[in-house]
C-alpha cells in the first residue's frame, strides 16, 4: 500500500456498500490506494475539532496491518488534531479487534445493537499520549 487520498463520497460509498453503517451529517472520508487501485475506505464521524472522532473502516481481506495503522495514525493525530480516537467494530470481527489492540486501542466497551442486523459493537479507544505509532512534536 502507498498511501491514503481524502475523497469523502467515495469513502462514504464504499463503507455503506459493505454494510459497516449509514454515515450522516459531517464526516471526513479517505481512501487507501495501492497505486491507482482502492484497496478500503476509512471515515471519521462525530469528529469534534482538536478533541475527537470515531473511526470506521472497511478493508480488502489482509489489509489490515501496521502501514494502514500509521496512516490512519497520522491523520488522526496530527491532520486533525485529535487528542483521542474511538473505533467501533462489529462484535464478529476478530480480525480487526486483533489489530486494534495490537497498535494499542483498549477495550471500553459494548454498544448493544449498533451495527445493521442488531449486531453489537466492540468499543475501542486511543489517546493520543497512548499511541505508539507515530512521533508527534
Amino acid at each position: 500500500m502507498k498511501w491514503i487520498i481524502q475523497r469523502d463520497s467515495r469513502a462514504k460509498e464504499l463503507i455503506e456498500a459493505a454494510g459497516c453503517m449509514e454515515i450522516h451529517g459531517n464526516y471526513s472520508g479517505i481512501l487507501f490506494m495501492d497505486g491507482m487501485k482502492e484497496i478500503g475506505a476509512g471515515a471519521f464521524i462525530h469528529y469534534v475539532p482538536n478533541w475527537s472522532c470515531e473511526y470506521i473502516a472497511t478493508l480488502s481481506d489482509g489489509i489490515v496491518g501496521m502501514k494502514i495503522a500509521r496512516l490512519v495514525a497520522h491523520y488522526v493525530f496530527v491532520t486533525m488534531g485529535c487528542h483521542r480516537c474511538t473505533a467501533i467494530t462489529r462484535r464478529d470481527n476478530v480480525k480487526a479487534q486483533t489489530a486494534l489492540k495490537k497498535i494499542g486501542f483498549i477495550f471500553e466497551g459494548v454498544m448493544r445493537e449498533h451495527f445493521p442486523g442488531k449486531v453489537d459493537g466492540f468499543v475501542y479507544g486511543l489517546l493520543r499520549t497512548e499511541q505508539k505509532l507515530i512521533r508527534i512534536k
